[in-house]
């Protein structure tokens, strides 16, 4: 920080370099003022002598000093700048800038006055200032950017109360807004895929048993099995919510393709082990979280609650449409090709369906984080 941070210490020293001038053989010149300001004219320049006229018609020199220069710059720099622009006003304004004025007068300044003055035209310490403030300029316009995007989704950020630190749960995305980004179609398709594969499995396996018992492969009986799938469906649906609110969307989401994926694999080799039609039914009844309230529990944790029922509907739709056409694809599978290829077929739908929600789900997460949503439920 410099010694001449206002402007009476740079006045005091602009007259005490005007006498040492002097003092060396400069010549004053007649009827001559000199006016000290602090950056009127002289902006990003160090220092500026400007020739003016006085309202009495009188001429005088106004020396425009550079203030945030004078503040940052170092007083070697400082001084060597006043003594050059009182240098205009004693030595006819223009001679000093020559060989044979100015450096004429700082060397006899510094030989008689016993100084090491200088006037550079870069200063280190200035520069480095200037730097940061031009960084920091572009980082207030980056800001400013991305504020700007924050308050086009004004609606999507959680409304806080003042007196405490609760999320409040009114937020959410326009319908509008959600079908302009390609994840929430992507999670939507992948409900169809969901309806696919429990249209061919749910629906079908019973059929499926039957089968095997009439052909004495299956023994343990098809009404059995069937009982204990809903004994266990009704479990998956009871601890469905606690395994979202304990789990959050992707761990819930994984399992749920788990069981999924060891249904459909012990499908195909029931009839070598038929104790696998239990484990295909608890894995089954269990996973029914996954399409019974998982699409109305994702849409409000991802998309919020401004148009909730809207955008279920959506997902909706194309869940039902999965699921109806699930269980006529997967009969013309089995005519075409027989079980097997059914169930590899609805295993082959179950992992396009997760892969799908894997995807989605974390893509419109990480978005909400970015635009600083925090969801009322837990969503990772």
């Amino acid at each position: 920080m410099s010694k001449y941070t206002n402007i009476e210490a740079v006045k005091n020293y602009v007259e005490l370099a005007r006498m040492n001038l002097i003092k060396l053989g400069f010549k004053e010149l007649a009827d001559m003022k000199i006016v000290v300001e602090w950056n009127t004219r002289a902006k990003n320049r160090l220092g500026q002598c400007c020739p003016r006229r006085s309202i009495d018609g009188k001429r005088y020199f106004v020396l425009n000093f550079n203030k945030k220069y004078f503040e940052i710059g170092d007083d070697t720099n400082v001084q060597g700048t006043i003594i050059h622009e009182v240098a205009h006003c004693v030595n006819n304004g223009l001679s000093h800038e020559h060989s044979s004025g100015w450096y004429k007068a700082i060397t006899k300044y510094n030989a008689v006055c016993g100084t090491h003055i200088q006037r550079r035209s870069y200063d280190p310490n200035y520069h480095k200032y200037l730097n940061q403030q031009a960084k920091l300029n572009s980082y207030s316009q980056d800001i400013s950017y991305y504020t700007a995007q924050k308050e086009e989704l004004e609606l999507n950020k959680p409304k806080k109360k003042e007196s405490s630190n609760t999320t409040s749960s009114n937020w959410g995305y326009a319908f509008a807004e959600v079908t302009k980004m390609k994840f929430f179609w992507v999670f939507a398709v992948s409900f169809f895929f969901v309806g696919l594969y429990v249209g061919g499995m749910v629906l079908q396996f019973i059929p499926y048993l039957q089968t095997l018992e009439a052909q004495g492969v299956f023994l343990l009986g098809a009404a059995t099995v069937a009982a204990s799938f809903g004994l266990f469906s009704m479990c998956g649906n009871l601890f469905g919510g606690i395994l979202f609110d304990k789990l959050g969307v992707t761990k819930s989401l994984l399992l749920a393709a788990v069981l999924v994926m060891i249904s459909g694999f012990s499908l195909l080799f029931v009839p070598k082990v038929n104790i696998l039609a239990y484990v295909f039914a608890l894995c089954i009844g269990i996973g029914t979280f996954a399409y019974i309230m998982g699409p109305s529990y994702l849409t409000g944790a991802l998309f919020g609650n401004k148009e909730f029922g809207t955008i279920l509907g959506i997902v909706q739709i194309f869940f039902a449409a999965g699921f109806g056409i699930g269980s006529t694809l997967f009969g013309v599978v089995v005519d075409m090709a027989g079980y097997n290829a059914g169930w590899i077929s609805t295993i082959v739908y179950a992992a396009l369906a997760y892969g799908g929600l894997l995807t989605s789900t974390s893509a419109i997460i990480k978005h909400n984080k970015e635009i600083n949503v925090t969801e009322t439920k837990k969503i990772a």
